[in-house]
């Protein structure tokens, strides 16, 4: 199943994911302790005071 364009470019998560993390592309998207199996993802609550520039 699904699309000749799903198949060309999906590729399992986690490899794509540890690039991401290990590219320094994303401020503070970190690894989250020294084995390498959690990471830390910044996430500002849309409802909080400071969004946006208030």
């Amino acid at each position: 199943g699904g699309s000749a364009r799903a198949r060309l470019t999906s590729r399992p998560l986690r490899p794509w994911l540890v690039a991401q993390v290990e590219s320094g592309r994303f401020a503070g998207l970190v690894w989250d302790d020294a084995g390498r199996s959690a990471l830390r993802i910044p996430w500002q609550h849309a409802g909080k005071a400071g969004v946006g520039g208030r």
